[in-house]
């Protein structure tokens, strides 16, 4: 009789029945011996059905170690190819974790770079606003100055006729002039020496004559004889030396006019000025009011007059 074999199940080598003992033929020899024996078909049936059972759990077994050698087999393979993934895993975790890390770095430096833009669009917007501003103070100071340009023209054209006005009016006043020097009166003289021990109402000569229009002032005598009625300006100016009081007058027709005084001083000067209406023919000077009196020479005393207008 042949070992049953499941139709189902397909052996690739005669090494399938090795696993066999040599206990367990033994066992199926004599059950099949024993089967011969008896005669009894159902004792014969029960162990027909035995040894068949027997022989699919000795195929079962046998084709479970055939699956757990392959199974193992592709075991050790997917073993093999999850480490490989498992690797190529780590690689690739470690490129994401470098490509991360510059991915931050490169965000830190946009995030510095965006501050930048922001802090120099902030200076750029203040430098405008500033820019802005002198635009409008330059705008300001051209309208001003174009103001201040029409002003400056319109003062120009003024005193350019200002000028033609006065330079008909020199040439007019000059004509003036060349007309009255015939007809004008004034004097000027100063004292060419030291004069001492004056006495009372004694004339005083201013013989060093700076001026003399019209000839109305004697310079030997020290007299001013009036050649016109009118209004005259008269000034006096002295210096004396002595250390006591002295008193001059300015004299005309023999009426004090002004005074003239000295305080015991030395070197001291005195001046005054008068304006009187003078008739034709009148004679002023300039007289010692008291005995023994004294003056300087000099530029510091001095006589002068002058017509103002006739009358």
């Amino acid at each position: 009789m042949e070992p049953f074999v499941d139709p189902g199940k397909k052996f690739e080598t005669k090494e399938t029945y090795t696993g066999l003992s040599t206990s367990k033929l033994t066992c199926i020899t004599c059950i099949s011996k024993w089967f011969l024996r008896n005669q009894n078909i159902v004792f014969r049936s029960v162990l027909t059905s035995l040894v068949f059972v027997i022989f699919v759990l000795i195929a079962i077994r046998n084709g479970q170690d055939g699956l757990s050698r392959e199974v193992s087999f592709r075991l050790t393979s997917l073993e093999n190819t999850v480490g490989d993934l498992t690797q190529k895993f780590l690689e690739e975790k470690h490129r994401a974790d470098t490509l991360f890390q510059q991915l931050t770095s490169l965000e830190n430096t946009v995030g510095y770079v965006t501050q930048k833009f922001l802090e120099e669009k902030h200076r750029a917007d203040k430098l405008f606003q500033q820019l802005t501003s002198l635009e409008n103070t330059v705008g300001d100071i051209t309208q001003m100055f174009l103001e201040e340009k029409h002003r400056a023209d319109k003062l120009f054209q003024q005193l350019e006729k200002s000028r033609v006005k006065r330079r008909h009016n020199c040439h007019k006043a000059h004509d003036q002039t060349q007309t009255n020097v015939a007809t004008s009166v004034a004097f000027s003289a100063y004292l060419a020496r030291d004069l001492d021990n004056l006495g009372p109402d004694q004339t005083v000569i201013f013989e060093n004559v700076t001026l003399n229009d019209g000839n109305a002032y004697n310079p030997l005598l020290g007299t001013f004889h009036v050649p016109r009625a009118g209004m005259y300006f008269f000034t006096v100016t002295l210096q004396s030396f002595q250390k006591r009081r002295q008193w001059f007058t300015l004299v005309a027709d023999r009426q004090m006019q002004t005074e003239l005084l000295f305080y015991p001083f030395g070197h001291q000067m005195a001046t005054n000025t008068a304006v009187l209406r003078l008739n034709e023919g009148q004679i002023v000077r300039v007289a010692a009011s008291e005995k023994g009196v004294s003056l300087q020479n000099g530029y510091t005393s001095k006589f002068s007059g002058f017509l103002m207008n006739e009358c």
